[in-house]
């Protein structure tokens, strides 16, 4: 049997390259160049570019050395971003009704950057004595219209409502939920503008606001986590009845399918994550020099406090990732003692599990 018919049968890729060769590629390089922005940044910003000199450049590491170094740590970086991925990707099978308000977090996003353009850059805080009160008008109109719109997401549809009727109001519901998403994170802006005293500095907010799918990424896969802990029967449902429809005859086409789109896209998720990450770590930096200055930067114990805070980001990003070694040998556990679950017997059988694996989806995420 050739390896492109064993590939086929038993439904794995052996062609690596096509997976992690396109998921990391473009976050290796993008990885480099954010952390040599990160450190030219840090050293301008801080030390007025003391560390980084071209006169003094040849005093050091050979260049050879700084870029395969630079290239080396961008790789790393990029993996160290992709973490929560893994903890989205193994609880795929389902999703609660917080983790479905994602699509609106990201349509929000982008309106809430284009927003921060329009109200920032004169110098002034973006909430001043006179429009707090238009600011948390504006929150409870967000957080009540979202709380209403999940309620009536779980209400039965009506028998007599037609489908284009159907379609228009969902689709109205989703654009005002994205409104909603990004009246929370406009709210949020102005109060951490207010808060950190950045005084409507357009930079500054700038970086903030790019920078907040930093803080939604990392809650959500604490959130993903959670469900999985609570739902993890679901889980070993799915991928039995996932083991057997990608062995089933016929499957490869629609295998080859979405694990392209899934890949490319991944790459596409890491590079985002990277640059909003990054950012995030360029405002801690501007935060830092605005709070102690140049001058009194290593007298002030700032560095310690701006590590610290380098050090907690850096595990609340990748703490949940760590669960997944033990979901890992749960799943090996669950096809040790039941593997015929896990083998394909038939259509019918597949067929059976599907049906199973529907009804406990259901039930589970009411």
């Amino acid at each position: 049997m050739s390896d492109e018919k064993k590939s086929a049968s038993n439904g794995a890729n052996t062609r690596w390259w096509e997976s992690y060769l396109v998921r990391y590629f473009s976050g290796a390089i993008v990885g480099t160049i954010c952390l040599t922005v990160i450190l030219l940044y840090a050293d301008w910003r801080l030390y007025q570019g003391s560390h980084t000199k071209l006169s003094e450049f040849d005093k050091g590491l050979p260049t050879t050395v700084v870029v395969l170094a630079l290239i080396a740590s961008g790789l790393v970086y990029s993996y160290i971003i992709s973490a929560p991925i893994t903890v989205i990707h193994f609880g795929r099978s389902g999703r609660s009704n917080i983790e479905q308000h994602v699509r609106y977090f990201w349509f929000g996003w982008v309106g809430a950057l284009g927003v921060t353009q329009l109200i920032t850059g004169d110098g002034s805080p973006i909430i001043s004595s006179g429009t707090w009160a238009w600011w948390v008008l504006l929150l409870l109109i967000c957080l009540c219209y979202l709380f209403v719109s999940m309620h009536i997401s779980r209400v039965p549809k009506r028998a007599m409502e037609s489908r284009r009727a159907r379609r228009r109001s969902e689709s109205r519901r989703n654009a005002f939920r994205s409104f909603a998403w990004t009246g929370l994170m406009l709210f949020f802006i102005a109060a951490a503008d207010c808060g950190l005293g950045l005084n409507g500095r357009s930079s500054a907010i700038t970086l903030m606001a790019f920078a907040l799918p930093t803080i939604f990424v990392g809650v959500m896969q604490y959130v993903t986590l959670w469900r999985i802990f609570h739902t993890e029967h679901v889980i070993h449902r799915f991928y039995r009845v996932l083991s057997r429809a990608r062995t089933m005859e016929g499957s490869k086409d629609i295998r080859e399918t979405y694990t392209h789109l899934r890949e490319h896209s991944n790459s596409t998720f890491i590079v985002v994550l990277e640059l909003c990450f990054s950012a995030f770590l360029i405002f801690l930096i501007e935060l830092y020099a605005d709070q102690y200055g140049v001058a009194e930067a290593a007298s002030s114990g700032g560095h310690e406090r701006m590590v610290s805070a380098v050090l907690f980001l850096i595990a609340f990003w990748m703490t949940p990732n760590l669960f997944m070694w033990s979901r890992a040998n749960q799943i090996e556990r669950d096809f040790a003692r039941r593997p015929k679950l896990y083998s394909t017997n038939g259509k019918n059988a597949a067929e059976r599990n599907q049906g199973e694996f529907a009804e406990n989806s259901a039930r589970a995420f009411k």
